[in-house]
């Protein structure tokens, strides 16, 4: 995931807002592909992920079809991203794992919709499940064009008003600060701090 939504999430476990969630996106594999941003074209974004996952033998067929069938159409659909996540969660009930869908109410047509684990379960429980069916569409979907650039959209429309929340933390906000700025300004530990940068309908917010 991209820096601004892992440190969220983040945010999201300490502070308890999901209840006491953990999140199966936390728990990355010990190569974990390299971010949208390391590319031009999502094309080659989701080539590199379908070659790592058709040597992961934890991956179901129905991930990797999914996968295939994104850069045949070069879209990241998020109705199929959500019944991936479904998917997912049907596996975690079968093991006994209470899981569910988080929303973002305000995306559009790519909404940064993610999941959460409840419980008090160690993360690595969910884990064959995550890598079975949702590790590598995970990605896909949120680093994909059609979040990203939503993201970047709303972004750049909410930045006013975080500089306005930042200013009143005192924090020293330079004038033609960009949203990246704002995260690289904000530490991860200042939880006031971050939670200036949620976009407004943002995981429940």
């Amino acid at each position: 995931m991209p820096r601004g939504t892992s440190r969220v999430l983040g945010l999201l476990l300490t502070v308890g807002v999901c209840g006491g969630c953990t999140t199966a996106s936390e728990s990355p594999p010990p190569e974990a592909p390299v971010a949208l941003s390391d590319f031009t074209d999502q094309q080659v974004f989701l080539h590199e992920l379908i070659a790592e996952a058709a040597l992961d033998d934890r991956v179901s067929e129905s991930q990797l079809e999914t996968l295939i069938r994104w850069r045949d159409i070069d879209d990241t659909p998020n109705e199929e991203y959500r019944e991936s996540i479904r998917v997912f969660i049907g596996c975690l009930d079968l093991q006994g794992i209470d899981a569910g869908i988080v929303e973002d109410a305000r995306g559009g047509d790519y909404p940064e919709t993610t999941y959460a684990v409840y419980g008090s379960q160690p993360m690595e429980a969910s884990d064959p499940c995550m890598y079975q069916e949702i590790w590598y569409i995970d990605q896909a979907y949120q680093l994909g064009d059609g979040v990203t650039q939503t993201r970047m959209r709303r972004e750049e429309e909410y930045l006013p008003e975080a500089v306005a929340c930042l200013t009143d933390l005192g924090f020293d906000v330079p004038e033609d600060a960009t949203f990246r700025d704002l995260e690289e300004l904000v530490p991860d530990t200042d939880e006031d701090g971050t939670v200036c940068m949620l976009l407004p309908g943002r995981w429940g917010f």
